[in-house]
């Protein structure tokens, strides 16, 4: 299991108007021990409050006795709007100015920032991505981590339907009134289906529990309808879902024709044939492309057997796509990630792990599909 880089943000405070702050000074002795200089990191939001700033100039400045700028420390903020100033004096307070551009962000400047020997200070989580209080529910699996990659965003409290369980799971998926007390509801690759998408003594070959990554099912199972018409309508009534890679029987049994997976839609686990490898996508989604400030993305497909989609309906829309191999065969410009519409909700598919490519890419990635539900 991966593990996300523990996240660092700034904390918008209050302008101060001191200046006063000084560089340590001088031992009084040869066998004093100087302060070890320190460092200042955390991370800037977009204006907008949707999510972090790239390329966001922070700066701090060294102070000499009478007050006077005798140095500057800065850093340009990453895709993730992380920054490190780094070779701080110690014992020294600092005032951080943030610049987008021409523009003083002056309402997330940090006034007295503290910097003690040898001290690396981590400013606090900021509300910031707007969705940080979207009511979230995860249906929890085997292959995927919803839940950190969420956290790594903002979104701390999610609750969690063990999806390990298929009467939990068919109680809560059953119940519209339950799940539309939530305003997006995540499926984690490898949640139980047995019992759940399709009745657990369906015939030869039936799942007994989650994709264990043994491949298709020879048995044509019908689905469990109070699951599938229990996510239908909380998608019409304007709920949203996101389900990953070995999750995609959901989207197959309760959207069929929306998205065309490889093998037989109506075979459990059919389209489990992607090889594990790396896909060079290309971001097809110019507001998504915009937001990155890239057009490709590496995606790392870490286990085998995910489920390739080879088509979309024309009103699906493609965020990315690349050539994905399986077995004999390649599907040139596959889709990889991909959004539809149902009533007033919305529907997305990814192909791949999202917890194995938790990177500031994907992380942006997320807040803009989120944004975007």
């Amino acid at each position: 299991m991966r593990i996300a880089p523990a996240m660092l943000v700034l904390a918008p405070l209050a302008l101060s108007a001191c200046h006063d702050a000084q560089v340590s000074g001088a031992p009084s002795s040869g066998a004093a021990v100087l302060p070890q200089p320190g460092a200042i990191t955390g991370r800037i939001c977009d204006p907008s409050g949707l999510g972090w700033l790239a390329d966001a100039v922070v700066y701090a400045n060294i102070l000499d006795g009478g007050g006077h700028v005798v140095e500057t420390r800065s850093d340009t903020t990453d895709a993730d709007g992380t920054f490190l100033l780094p070779k701080l004096p110690a014992e020294t307070a600092y005032d951080l100015h943030v610049q987008f551009g021409s523009t003083f962000l002056t309402d997330q400047q940090a006034a007295g920032v503290w910097v003690g020997d040898g001290q690396t200070v981590e400013l606090p989580v900021p509300v910031c991505f707007g969705s940080q209080s979207a009511r979230v529910a995860i249906v929890t699996g085997p292959y995927d981590d919803f839940a950190r990659v969420l956290q790594d965003i903002g979104i701390t409290d999610p609750t969690l339907v063990d999806g390990s369980d298929a009467a939990v799971e068919v109680a809560f998926l059953s119940d519209p009134t339950a799940m539309s007390s939530y305003d997006m509801i995540f499926f984690d690759s490898g949640m139980v289906e047995a019992g759940v998408l399709y009745p657990q003594d369906g015939g030869a070959g039936a799942d007994t529990g989650a994709d264990t990554g043994g491949g298709a099912h020879s048995a044509t199972l019908d689905p469990s309808p109070a699951v599938l018409e229990g996510v239908q309508a909380y998608v019409a009534q304007g709920g949203r879902i996101f389900v990953s890679d070995q999750a995609y029987d959901l989207v197959a049994r309760a959207f069929p024709g929306r998205l065309d997976f490889a093998g037989d839609d109506s075979v459990p686990d059919a389209a489990q044939v992607g090889l594990a490898g790396t896909i060079h996508a290309s971001i097809t989604d110019g507001a998504l492309a915009s937001r990155l400030g890239q057009d490709q993305l590496d995606l790392a497909y870490d286990l085998p057997l995910w489920a390739p989609v080879e088509a979309v309906d024309s009103a699906t829309t493609i965020h990315l796509e690349g050539d994905a191999s399986y077995g004999t065969s390649t599907v040139p410009y596959a889709p990889l990630l991909v959004s539809f519409t149902s009533g007033e909700g919305k529907v997305v598919y990814s192909s791949f792990v999202v917890a194995a490519n938790d990177t500031p890419e994907v992380r942006l990635m997320l807040e803009y599909l989120i944004d975007e539900l």
